[in-house]
């Protein structure tokens, strides 16, 4: 496995002139990327429906060349509307050199069900990890909704960013998500899907250093 990560230099002193810490962070952004008509065309003769969030998720990041890391994790939503980090899956690309600063990362969806995380580094560099299988039990007529990130987020070393959530449901009365930088832990909003069948999230975190994990 490869990966990446960065780190923000400091600059000391009083000047208008923004720190290196300010112009890191100001590059360091995970972006939805918004494919041209030729690249839906060529997915979707490939059989990944683009225009479905519960299918396909596609973002461009951008991080300060000192990237080492770059991890996976998946909660599932209990019982007490609770998050629980699914402790047998957290994939990731990592390197003691420097991983390239730029690159691609995807979540497609299978027709098992299952998602595949998929990495490609600007310099080349190719990591893919497929997600658990979805549990047994599972209404067989289910409504399926998931929501994505829509809007650029800086990149902050060690912090989670959430990439999708996907809720199940036996009915049609589907809820989703507004996500935001955090998995939301808002009772109210949670209190929403305490009727799914189930209800998972991905995120992602970058490291300037190779995690313990």
């Amino acid at each position: 496995m490869a990966a990446a990560c960065l780190l923000c230099c400091p600059l000391s002193g009083c000047s208008s002139v923004p720190s290196d810490d300010d112009r890191a962070g100001a590059d360091m952004r995970l972006s939805p990327v918004s494919l041209t008509e030729e690249e839906t065309e060529l997915l979707w003769l490939a059989g990944v429906d683009v225009p479905s969030s519960a299918s396909f998720t596609l973002y461009d990041y951008q991080t300060d060349g000192n990237l080492h890391a770059i991890f996976f994790s998946r909660y599932l939503l209990n019982d007490a509307l609770e998050w629980e980090k699914d402790d047998s899956f957290s994939p990731g690309a990592f390197d003691e050199t420097p991983l390239d600063a730029a690159g691609r990362l995807s979540l497609t969806l299978g027709e098992d069900g299952a998602y595949t995380f998929y990495v490609r580094a600007e310099g080349g560099l190719g990591y893919s990890h497929p997600a658990p299988q979805l549990p047994e039990g599972l209404p067989g007529s289910a409504a399926v909704g998931a929501s994505s990130q829509t809007e650029p987020l800086t990149i902050t070393y060690g912090q989670e960013i959430p990439l999708l959530i996907r809720t199940i449901r036996d009915d049609d009365s589907l809820a989703l998500f507004a996500l935001g930088e955090t998995l939301e832990n808002d009772p109210e909003q949670l209190e929403r899907f305490r009727s799914a069948a189930f209800t998972e999230a991905y995120t992602v975190t970058f490291f300037d250093q190779i995690p313990q994990i």
